[in-house]
Order: structure tokens, then C-alpha cells, then sequence
């Protein structure tokens, strides 16, 4: 999009292929949007006459490290645009003609306004006469910066992409009146592309989860996650309660087949109580930039079956991890540690509610739940009507409900996922059902889909969860533009085709997305007859296409990143359908092929989208022969 971009920009929406939602991942196509939503319209600004370059930025007289770094993000981008920058002065100083005031000063523009209702995150832009408010503590000043630039027509897309307007479109605005108070106060889209905490901060991200700068640099205004460091962010008795105590202290592990074992801890042990309540404390006080704990099992199921654990009359082993849970979380607040919250898990061990639970108050349940990705009504899908009932049933007695998602499929990063109406769903129903924190689970490898895409939507619907479907379409477009240029209306096309291709295999009786997953091998259904040896090429021919049209538009960087996400289209076709087309195939099929094939393998490493599971090899190195399609076993 470039400086072509307009605050008054409308992109029209591009009508939707009507395939619906089916019926228990299978069956006719129903209707989630009971009403039709008008078009979605960015904010237009318009300018109030005055030269920019006439204003000051004005600061608090003792401004904190967050206010100086909103203060030159602001000056940075007007660089950016105009050329210029403006003078930063403090509000000790005599009052210009023209300000921007960032922060509580004392100024007279700032009075009325209760800061102190705005905590660390809320912001208020607005105009006071010719000068311009952007009011906010800690993190909320830096928020209010990013959304007054973005109603200007700035985009931060990636921390390498973005749009700078011209400067004929950067000023103060005649009339703006923005505000904010987050829904959720644990945001987190766990993708690689976020993990710069500048990028994090201008998409309103506030955990520090793989962003130690946000831990640790005080001009991010600081962040919410989890004590310890990255590695405490669950599957945490590993840590909390060592093995290497296992030795002396046999007892304080779990007892599995009548044998004491170093997998989970003993819930019911009071020397393993001790034991975690000491290093729970330990790291509260070496770790002062986050306030959660998480206490949570190891990741397997060799849980403690010993009699005390396993009493049905307490809440079989369930309840006993809660009871312990409760514990911790009422002796922290006895000994003056008020504000830590205590994160237990709602996994394996403790999925179900157990009866007649009542949590203290400082605890955080953190449900893990994978809603369908291809259905957005429970009446039609029974996975996702089985997810819906166990949130509700927690919420019911929890009230700090956060959620750990998955917004992609693990198995195979280079699966086709187009499950945007449903990230837009899942989000907005955990708004509805009053959850607090939101752990968005995605990918932590340069990887070959969309992931710069789904990292900025899933940004954008944690900031506003209740976004209408008109306006994530607006972000949508906008990124797709902006991000792959013109190839962008190609991009959508092929997001859109291979949706209704997949909810046409869904309709047809496949279970992808469901209890099979979401793999390379059950990706699409591909048409192939047994007895011809041949494949109905008219879908795979009509996604290339597409992506050959992408190409033809894309120049420089864009181009790189629409081959990169063409990359995970070509991996499914020729995993599938390459070995039998290869063997019965004549010489010039062939040699297409194995071009093909060797130009994929080689654009993998090109791109760096080597591993295609996230826990598992990457792909290997020195291949020579590529008559051996990718599913052959030597990739």
C-alpha cells in the first residue's frame, strides 16, 4: 500500500464464498451471521490547519521512561513522513501556542481526567482547543500514541512492514475522540513475528512471554506474565519440585503402579508442599516484572494415585491439585504477597471441574481448549459444543477465567489453515464469557503459511474482541495489501478458494480440522482414480494459478514473501499427489516435477521454513535426488 494509503481509505469487503458452516463437521451449511452488518469505515481525520511542525510534544516535568519513549515514537514516525521533528518540553515550562501533552501533566488540558481509572493500559485521545491530549499511565500512553498514528494511516504490520503516510496526511487532528480500556488483561499472540517488544507494544501485546526486553526495559512501560522466565510458563513442577530431590525425598513424587516416580509431584505430600510454596516465593522475589505463578503438572499422565490423591470423596486427583492450589494461594496473600496471581492448569490432570470447588480469589485458571476450526455454532459441530460447555462450567466458578488456545494446528506447520472467521469467533466468545487473559498458542518457527497475517488479526481481536466481522475484514485486506502489495487481492482469492474447498470435503464427510486434526496428509481431498493412475488436476491447477498471478504482480520484498507463503501450498501438493503422477507420468510431467520439487526443497532453506513440526527434526540437509517426493521419508 505504501504512502498510497488513505485515513480515508474503504476497502470494499470481498463478498465471501457461501459455503457456511456444516452440521458435526459434516452436513448442511448453516448461517452464524443472523444479520447483516453495515460496511466497516476507518476513522477519518482531518487536519485543523495548523502546521505540525508549529506544535511541541510536552511532557510531565519528571517523565517516566515510558512518556520519553512515547514522545520519540511519536517523533520517530513524524520524521518518517515530514522530515521533521518536534521539540519535547515539559510542562514546567511556559505553555506554547501548540502541544501535543503526553501523560498526566499539569497542564489544564489534562484536568478532568482521572488517571487513576485508567491504571497501566487505558488511554484517551482527544482535542482540547488546538492542542491534542494523549493520556495514559505506563503502557497507556505508548498504546494512545500507536492508535493516534494508526488513525492517521500509519500500519505496523510487521516489525519489518509498515506504512508511513505522506506528510500531507500527518497533523493534528480538527476532531478526534479515541479511548480504551482493555477486555482482557493478559494479551498474548504467540507468534515469532511478535516476539519484538516495540512491534508487541504497538499491537498492544502485554506479555512478556519470549520478549525480555519487556521484562526488563522500563520504557516499554512494562508487562503482565508469568515469574521465572520464559520456561515457567507452564508444565511447571519440573522446576517448582526438581527430580534431583527424587533421591532423598522419594515421597514428595507421585506414586504411579505402586512405585514412587520423578514424573508429577505428590498433591497430598506436605514436604512437596513446602518444597514449591518456598520456590514460588524465591521467585517472586527475584523476578519483580511479572505477577503470575504457575503451578502447573508436567506434561504427561504419571499422576500420583497414592490414597490421598486419588480420594473420590475430596475430588479424586482433581481436586486434591485444586485444594493444593488453594493453599498456595491463600498462604501468598497471608504473607503480604497480594498481587501475585496464582495460574493453575485445566489440562489432563484437572480438566473437569471437580464438585463443589470454590477458588480463592487471587487464583487464575487457565482452561486449555481448542475450538473447531471450521465451525462457529456448537449446535452443528460437537466438538466445539463439548469445548463451549466445559468453558462455561468453569467460568461458572472461577473469576479469573484465561484461556489457553490454540489458533493452529501443531502436527504439521505447513498445513493449509484458513480459520479466520473462527479466530474472530473464538475470541469474541471468550469477551462474552467474561475470561481475562488470552494465551494464544501459534507458531515459534519461521513457518510457511500466513502467520504474519493471523499474528496481526489475532493482535487486533484481543485489543477489540467484540469487532465487527465488517471491520476484521477491513484489518484483513488491509494487511494483505499492505504486507504483499498488489498480490494481496491474489492472496485473498486463494484464502478464499481453498476454504471452500475444504468445507466442500467437509460437507462430503471428512473429518479434518476435528479429533483427525489438521495434517498435510488429510489437508484437501485430492481426486485421484485407481484405475487411470491420473488426478483431477482442475483445483490443483486453479490454486496455481492463483499463486502465479500473485507472483506476477509482487516486486521485491513482496514477492519474497508471497513465494514464502506459497511455500506450504506446493509442500501439500506434492507430498500428495507427486509419487503417483511422478511413476505414471511421462518424461516432461516428470521433469516438471522434480523442478518443482527441487525448487521447494531449495526455497525452504532459502526462506528458512525448515521445521515442519514444532517439537520435532527439521527438515534435512544435502538432498540431491528429488525424484523422491517430500513424502518419501528422506525429507
Amino acid at each position: 500500500m505504501g504512502t498510497k494509503l488513505k485515513k480515508y481509505f474503504v476497502i470494499v469487503i470481498a463478498v465471501l464464498l457461501a459455503f457456511g458452516m456444516f452440521s458435526s463437521c459434516k452436513g448442511k451449511p448453516g448461517n452464524t451471521e443472523k444479520n447483516e452488518e453495515e460496511t466497516y469505515e476507518p476513522i477519518y481525520l482531518e487536519s485543523n490547519g495548523v502546521s505540525l511542525s508549529s506544535y511541541d510534544i510536552v511532557l510531565p516535568a519528571e517523565a517516566t521512561a515510558s512518556q520519553l519513549y512515547a514522545a520519540d515514537r511519536l517523533n520517530h514516525y513524524f520524521k518518517l513522513a515530514t522530515g521533521t521533528a518536534l521539540d519535547v518540553i515539559r510542562d514546567s515550562q511556559v505553555a506554547g501556542s501548540y502541544e501535543i501533552i503526553l501523560g498526566d501533566t499539569t497542564r489544564e488540558e489534562d484536568a478532568g481526567i482521572d488517571f487513576a481509572k485508567l491504571g497501566e493500559e487505558s488511554y484517551i485521545v482527544k482535542n482540547v482547543g488546538q492542542d491534542l491530549v494523549i493520556a495514559g499511565n505506563d503502557r497507556g500512553v505508548l498504546y494512545g500514541v500507536y492508535a493516534y498514528l494508526e488513525a492517521l494511516g500509519y500500519r505496523f504490520y510487521t516489525v519489518d512492514v509498515e506504512n508511513i503516510p505522506i506528510a500531507s496526511d500527518v497533523f493534528v487532528a480538527k476532531e478526534v475522540d479515541l479511548e480504551w480500556t482493555p477486555v482482557f488483561e493478559y494479551r498474548e499472540a504467540m507468534f515469532c513475528s511478535t516476539w519484538d517488544a516495540g512491534f508487541a507494544v504497538s499491537q498492544a501485546i502485554n506479555s512478556n512471554f519470549m520478549r525480555p526486553a519487556l521484562r526488563n526495559d522500563v520504557k516499554y512501560g512494562g508487562s503482565t506474565g508469568y515469574l521465572g522466565g520464559d520456561k515457567y510458563l507452564v508444565h511447571t513442577a519440573q522446576y517448582l519440585l526438581p527430580s534431583s530431590l527424587f533421591s532423598e525425598h522419594s515421597e514428595y513424587f507421585g506414586l504411579v503402579d505402586g512405585k514412587r516416580v520423578a514424573k508429577q509431584p505428590c498433591f497430598t505430600s506436605e514436604g512437596a508442599y513446602q518444597e514449591i510454596y518456598k520456590n514460588v516465593v524465591n521467585l517472586i522475589n527475584k523476578d519483580p516484572s511479572s505477577n503470575i505463578i504457575s503451578i502447573t503438572e508436567n506434561d504427561n499422565s504419571d499422576y500420583c494415585e497414592c490414597e490421598g490423591c486419588t480420594d473420590p470423596s475430596k475430588g479424586g486427583q482433581s481436586g486434591t491439585y485444586f485444594r493444593f492450589i488453594n493453599r498456595v494461594a491463600k498462604q501468598l496473600k497471608e504473607d503480604g504477597y497480594d498481587d501475585i496471581i496464582v495460574d493453575a492448569l485445566s489440562y489432563g490432570l484437572a480438566k473437569e471441574v471437580p464438585e463443589g470447588l470454590e477458588l480463592e480469589d487471587n487464583v487464575a485458571i487457565r482452561l486449555c481448549t481448542k475450538f473447531c476450526f471450521f465451525h462457529t455454532d456448537e449446535k452443528e459441530c460437537e466438538i466445539l459444543q463439548r469445548e463451549q460447555a466445559r468453558l462455561k462450567e468453569w467460568q461458572a466458578v472461577c473469576d479469573r477465567l484465561y484461556i489457553y488456545a490454540y489458533p493452529i494446528e501443531w502436527p504439521n506447520l505447513f498445513a493449509s489453515l484458513p480459520n479466520y472467521d473462527e479466530l474472530r469467533y473464538q475470541i469474541r466468545y471468550f469477551a462474552e464469557h467474561n475470561v481475562k487473559g488470552v494465551y494464544a498458542e501459534c507458531y515459534s518457527k519461521e513457518d510457511p503459511e500466513f502467520a504474519d497475517l493471523k499474528a496481526y488479526l489475532v493482535s487486533k481481536l484481543l485489543k477489540n474482541p467484540y469487532m465487527s466481522k465488517s471491520e476484521y475484514e477491513y484489518h484483513m485486506d488491509d494487511f494483505l495489501q499492505g504486507f504483499y502489495g498488489d498480490a494481496g487481492e491474489y492472496i485473498k482469492e486463494y484464502i478464499e478458494y481453498t476454504r471452500a474447498w475444504i468445507m466442500e470435503d467437509i460437507a462430503n464427510g471428512s473429518e479434518i480440522g476435528h479429533e483427525e486434526g489438521v495434517t498435510v496428509e488429510n489437508n484437501f481431498d485430492f481426486d485421484y482414480n485407481d484405475e487411470t493412475h491420473e488426478y483431477d488436476l482442475t483445483k490443483i491447477d486453479a490454486v496455481n494459478a492463483i499463486w502465479d498471478d500473485a507472483e506476477s504482480v509482487a516486486t521485491d520484498e513482496q514477492l519474497d514473501r508471497v513465494k514464502q507463503s506459497r511455500l506450504h501450498w506446493t509442500y501439500i501438493e506434492l507430498y500428495n499427489t507427486m509419487d503417483d503422477r511422478y511413476e505414471y507420468g511421462d518424461s516432461a510431467t516428470r521433469d516438471e516435477l522434480e523442478a518443482r520439487n527441487r525448487e521447494l526443497y531449495e526455497n525452504i532453506f532459502k526462506y528458512g521454513t525448515l521445521y515442519r513440526y514444532d517439537n520435532a527434526r527439521p527438515f534435512s540437509s544435502g538432498i540431491e535426488d528429488f525424484t523422491y517426493s517430500p513424502r518419501s521419508g528422506r525429507w
